[in-house]
């Protein structure tokens, strides 16, 4: 009897063990296919992440503005991206299909690029969110201005030259710079301040000194620093024109009528000194740091019977030199600054005479000797450590 019990007993332990493998299998599989649909899950994910958008390009082009800027470097650079591009479709900006779009997308400036379609899966800080669309507006001047249909940053630039200063700054350097700034100059006119344009301009906006360069309203297009920084420079007509007046010399004063800072540089070298320093390489940058521009220059040789002349009435000593004769008084700082380096003349004459303070090699006239820089200096160290 008791071993049919124990019998019994030991079917029951294999029957509860059997079902528990069943049931820890089946859990099993469960898990196995759990973790199988989330990792299926995160593939689908992450193939979707990874597809491209599907998009469509339109772009907005202003037919009255054929150097306005292009939007293609944008278009290229969203064909480049992780886009599929369905449809693309250019639209003239004054059609009626172009101004539905600028109504509905609220586009102030042509060209213009919208996207449509899987927006969101496209993030680029270049387009905005607008609507059920992508909106990127040109922020490169020449553009048109939507709301007048006007072309903005096309800018216009006039030059009053003054033909009677032969050292006055010529503006019409400054139109490559212009250019290469990124300045869109759609025309450039040089006027001379005698001629009928010139003097109708300069009546116009009240220039009293040329030169004098004016720039059309469009600059603005550009950013507000520059306005701001040509209004420090200058002034701004009642029709938004910059004008800006030379105000370093030299430059004409039209209320007077005279030359404001015409002086004449007189260079006095010595050839047969061909060790002694180059007083025009020398010399005319550190002029220039002291604001001081020449408009004539005079070169000689001590032999030369000017120079001589020279040499004698200011009893000059040490050659390579150089002296300044004309309206040197415009030039406060090179005023302040020359008795340090040299003589006022009674006649108001600039000499150069302390020509030692360069360092360079120069000729003593009194003893007929060149005299070189001293050489530099060797420190205690250095020279202790030398053989």
């Amino acid at each position: 009897m008791k071993n049919d019990q124990s019998t019994q007993s030991t079917h029951q332990f294999f029957y509860i063990l059997g079902f528990l493998v069943i049931l820890l299998g089946i859990v099993n599989i469960f898990q196995i296919q759990g973790s199988q649909l989330a990792l299926t899950e995160k593939v689908l994910e992450a193939k979707e992440a990874a597809r491209p958008a599907d998009l469509s390009l339109i772009t907005l082009t202003p037919s009255v503005c054929p150097s306005c800027a292009s939007a293609a470097e944008v278009i290229a650079a969203v064909k480049g991206g992780n886009t599929n591009i369905l449809n693309e479709q250019s639209v003239d900006a004054s059609s009626p299909e172009g101004a539905q779009l600028i109504s509905r997308y609220g586009i102030t400036k042509v060209p213009s690029v919208i996207l449509l379609g899987e927006t969101s899966r496209y993030l680029t800080q270049q387009f905005t969110q607008r609507g059920d669309g992508l909106v990127y507006e040109s922020s490169i001047p020449p553009y048109v201005e939507t709301a007048t249909n006007a072309v903005k940053g096309m800018v216009d630039v006039t030059i009053i030259n003054a033909s009677s200063c032969a050292g006055c700054i010529n503006f019409e350097l400054l139109i490559p710079q212009l250019k290469s700034s990124g300045i869109f100059i759609s025309r450039s006119t040089t006027y001379d301040q005698e001629s009928k344009e010139g003097k109708s301009i300069i009546s116009t906006y009240g220039i009293t000194k040329v030169p004098a360069v004016l720039f059309s309203s469009d600059i603005e297009a550009y950013g507000n620093e520059i306005g701001q920084q040509l209004l420090a420079a200058g002034k701004k007509g009642a029709d938004g024109t910059y004008i800006l007046e030379q105000q370093t010399p030299p430059f004409v004063n039209l209320t007077t009528g005279k030359t404001v800072g015409e002086v004449t540089l007189y260079i006095i070298s010595d050839k047969s000194c061909p060790s002694c320093y180059n007083a025009e390489a020398v010399n005319l940058p550190i002029l220039a740091r002291l604001g001081a521009s020449p408009s004539n220059i005079e070169r000689m040789d001590v032999s030369d019977k000017k120079a001589l002349d020279i040499i004698g009435k200011y009893k000059i000593q040490k050659v390579p030199t150089i002296l300044l004769t004309g309206d040197t008084s415009a030039y406060p700082i090179l005023t302040k600054v020359w008795p340090e380096v040299g003589t006022i003349e009674p006649d108001g004459a600039y000499v150069f005479r302390n020509v030692q303070l360069l360092k360079q090699t120069y000729k003593d006239l009194v003893t007929g000797t060149i005299v070189a820089p001293p050489p530099p200096a060797v420190s205690q160290g250095a020279a202790s450590s030398s053989p």
